[in-house]
This record gives structure tokens, C-alpha cells and sequence, in this order.
């Protein structure tokens, strides 16, 4: 994948439309708010993303489901090779879940870690519940 320059990151952007979860670690990065990475496949018309966090967080976006082989290996390399990605969302789910599962465990995790599939929940916080 391709590492972009932080003048890049607008290609980012269109991203979040369709995104249902709370993504707001990964908008911090696109939009220079806080330091991280974004990777994609090729600039021009990207379709997987990558957005990873200065704490571990990532995100793995594909515009598309049919994405070429070697986007989806360079995808897994990425994964695999990033130095702080410690946990990891992607969308859509539907397509990426099997994929991921697919491959051996070894190689998408480090040594001594392991693989856990996983739903991220989001809470509302209602004010009214705790005013006096």
C-alpha cells in the first residue's frame, strides 16, 4: 500500500459517508487533528484504506468489493507489518470478516498476540438522566 503525505489526506474524505460506527479517530487523522498514518492502495482512485491512529487504532475501508488480489495482499501485509496497529475496524464488515478469517492467525497477528472478532458497541449519553 501506499503511504500518503499528510497534504494527501483529503483523499480520505469521501470515506465516512457510508460508514455506520463511530469513526471519529480516524476523521481526527484525515482532517490533521491528531497524528497518524493513511495508506492506500493507489492514489488516483484509491479503493482500500487504511487510517491508523498514534494510539494502534485503524481503520480498514474498501469502496469497493471486488478489490484486485493485490490490493487484498498488500491489505494483509499492511496489517501485519505496521508497527503500532493494535486494533482494528473494518468496513464493510460483511466483506472483510471472511476475508480475514481466511488466513492463517500467524499472519495476521504478531507473536504472543491473537485474533479477536469482536463488535465495537456505541453508548449515547443522555445528560438528562443525571441532572438534578
Amino acid at each position: 500500500m501506499i503511504k500518503l503525505d499528510s497534504s494527501e489526506y483529503f483523499i480520505a474524505d469521501k470515506i465516512f459517508s457510508s460508514i455506520p460506527f463511530n469513526y471519529l479517530f480516524a476523521l481526527s487523522v484525515v482532517s490533521g487533528n491528531d497524528d497518524g498514518e493513511i495508506y492506500v492502495d493507489e492514489k488516483k482512485r484509491p479503493t482500500v484504506y487504511l487510517i491508523v491512529s498514534k494510539y494502534g487504532i485503524g481503520l480498514l475501508y474498501s469502496s469497493s468489493t471486488t478489490i484486485s488480489k493485490r490490493a487484498l495482499i498488500n491489505s494483509i501485509k499492511m496489517l501485519t507489518a505496521h508497527k503500532t496497529l493494535k486494533w482494528i475496524m473494518v468496513h464493510p464488515e460483511e466483506f472483510w470478516r471472511p476475508l480475514l478469517l481466511s488466513y492463517p492467525t500467524k499472519t495476521l497477528v504478531k507473536p504472543k498476540a491473537e485474533l479477536i472478532l469482536d463488535k465495537r458497541i456505541n453508548f449515547v449519553f443522555r445528560k438528562d438522566a443525571f441532572k438534578p
